[in-house]
């Protein structure tokens, strides 16, 4: 699952076990010298953090996240939280 700016489902380029720091929800490698294609294309599930918070009670302190590139959509995903919560930023 992957935490986003709606609920759905998006697609991520996986580059292996090697590479896997490279996912990505871009179709292309970010390092296309060390590896040009994915070995597979994965659609994963999407959930905004908003709800998921919401649903299990969830008040975070702190918010931590590495999203490869993609921090927006669940920024975006996690506005109420983050108005209601307060975490340290």
């Amino acid at each position: 699952m992957a935490a986003g700016r709606h609920n759905g489902s998006l697609t991520i380029s996986d580059f292996g076990l090697t590479y896997s720091a490279q996912n990505t929800v871009s179709v292309s490698s970010r390092l296309p010298a060390q590896v040009a294609q994915p070995k597979a294309r994965v659609e994963v599930a999407v959930i905004r953090l908003d709800n998921l918070c919401e649903r299990k009670g969830i008040y975070p302190i702190l918010i931590k996240i590495d999203a490869e590139n993609f921090e927006t959509e669940v920024i975006d995903g996690l506005a109420e939280t983050i108005a209601r919560s307060h975490p340290e930023s």
